[in-house]
């Protein structure tokens, strides 16, 4: 049975040592390109701490996964820590058990 895809929201909260991205539903080829144009200009250059916040993610496909190698990409060329936190279960095992992504992408 397939289930409804989950509209997406992207929250940023700034903070003193840098922002976080509070994803609300799918991580998928729709959300993709969201999540990453509201983490662009906020890794500016000079540094800082992005975290990552999936608590309100519940499925994460392919395009999902790139978009987090993407922005740890990003966060490393502008001197930034990416670090992903509250993974759900399903998002669990898809970046962490299967994509072997859980230290690349600081999962805490």
């Amino acid at each position: 049975m397939n289930l409804p895809a989950r509209a997406t929201a992207v929250d940023v909260i700034r903070n003193s040592t840098g922002a976080t991205l509070k994803v609300e539903g799918d991580l998928d080829l729709a959300s993709a390109p969201l999540v990453m144009d509201r983490a662009i200009p906020i890794v500016d250059p000079g540094g800082g701490e992005l975290t990552l916040d999936l608590t309100g993610v519940g499925f994460c496909d392919s395009s999902g996964i790139s978009v987090l190698v993407k922005l740890r990409q990003l966060c490393d060329q502008r001197g930034w820590l990416l670090r992903t936190v509250n993974l759900q279960p399903a998002v669990w095992r898809i970046v962490v058990d299967f994509g072997g992504l859980g230290d690349y992408l600081n999962v805490g």
